[in-house]
């Protein structure tokens, strides 16, 4: 029996208290693997929509748009980065999970039961606080005060390669402004592009799929090429926009935009 209070459409309470992780337990149970939405996909447009909130709180209070739009870019990357594995491994996970559980499990829980959602959802928390802590292969006394997070700013703003400086100056793009509309532009292009991929992950073949993903690395590293003003960014967005049109040409992307089937075309011939 599904759950009757689970809804496919999210209301902008529930995606509001999904970034807080505020949903109670009746609208996050489920009965088969099946009725779990994607909730990185559903919470996406709240998280937008409180970036761009963010953006306006600040322009008019300081009466100017931000002018890190470049550490937004690079935080944003980190994050496209990191849900890019799942692509291809995310259906191994799940379906090992489902082996497990079917085969070794020890007892069953009632998946309806609040209390149920509860004890999983602290034994999830807990479990990865001591995964996180053997990953990092130490267990010995701190003997300095205790910093978390980066200590020192990042001088780069490509995504794959980020250096730390013992320097304490903080490190801004120096690219015009021309030029970092030209990113930004790329970026939301990009990641309308990343969306796309996610949406139609079944319907598209390993290769095209591994094209695409190593497509949306290289969009990445070439805008952080050219935000760190780097000698040779524009051979790189020069060889993304190739790649661009030789996925076109074989059919492994198309154009957001219909329309410009035709510019593309016609760029093929040159």
């Amino acid at each position: 029996m599904k759950n009757p209070e689970v809804q496919q459409d999210v209301s902008i309470s529930q995606g509001v208290r999904m970034m807080f992780y505020m949903m109670k337990p009746n609208e996050t149970s489920f009965q088969t693997p099946e009725e779990v939405p994607d909730y990185v996909k559903k919470a996406t447009p709240f998280f937008i929509s409180l970036m761009l909130l963010e953006l306006v709180i600040n322009w008019i209070c300081k009466g100017k748009p931000p002018s890190r739009l470049d550490d937004a870019l690079t935080s944003l990357s980190a994050g496209i980065l990191s849900r890019l594995p799942r692509l291809f491994f995310r259906s191994i996970e799940v379906t090992s999970y489902i082996y497990i559980w079917e085969n070794y499990r020890l007892f069953s829980l009632p998946w309806d039961s609040p209390w149920t959602w509860y004890f999983t959802f602290l034994g999830v928390d807990f479990a990865y606080y001591w995964f996180h802590r053997m990953a990092h292969g130490t267990f010995e006394a701190e003997k300095e005060r205790v910093a978390y997070g980066l200590t020192h700013p990042i001088n780069t703003f490509e995504p794959l390669r980020v250096q730390v400086t013992g320097k304490e100056v903080p490190f801004s793009s120096s690219a015009s402004q021309l030029l970092k509309i030209y990113t930004v532009v790329q970026f939301a292009l990009m990641l309308a592009f990343y969306e796309e991929t996610f949406a139609n992950t079944a319907a598209l073949s390993q290769v095209s799929l591994l094209l695409r993903v190593l497509f949306i690395i290289l969009t990445l590293t070439s805008i952080g090429f050219l935000l760190d003003q780097r000698p040779k960014a524009t051979i790189m967005e020069t060889l993304r926009c190739l790649v661009f049109l030789m996925l076109y040409r074989f059919g492994h992307l198309k154009p957001l935009v219909p329309a410009l089937s035709f510019v593309f075309e016609v760029s093929l011939l040159f």
